[in-house]
């Protein structure tokens, strides 16, 4: 099961999209950057790769770090918005202060 392998309703909800649900979890105190234990992956990361911007909106005004990075590969939420040339999701991570030159030995470049 999803929850057998480390996954948190937070994550389930955020891959999914579901920022209504997203916000339920946040108030009864999901953490909204608890990372699942075998990718590192956290909830922002999981909304973003999936192209579900009220998600992260609603994530990133529950405190979710725009600057926690997964490691295979080594990546963050902005990197993985340009990579997908989401120019909203950038703009949105960037607003929120992303970190435009983060340490990606593993990649060699930046979001930017």
């Amino acid at each position: 099961t999803a929850a057998a392998a480390g996954e948190t309703p937070l994550s389930a909800a955020a891959s999914c999209g579901h920022s209504d649900i997203i916000a339920q979890l946040v108030a009864a105190r999901a953490n909204p950057n608890h990372a699942d234990p075998s990718s590192l992956t956290t909830p922002l990361m999981l909304a973003v790769v999936g192209g579900h911007m009220e998600a992260a909106q609603t994530l990133l005004g529950a405190s979710a770090d725009p600057n926690a990075t997964r490691c295979r590969p080594e990546a963050t939420p902005l990197l993985a918005a340009v990579a997908s040339n989401s120019a909203s999701m950038v703009q949105l991570l960037l607003d929120a202060h992303a970190d435009i030159n983060p340490t990606t030995h593993s990649l060699g470049m930046t979001p930017l």
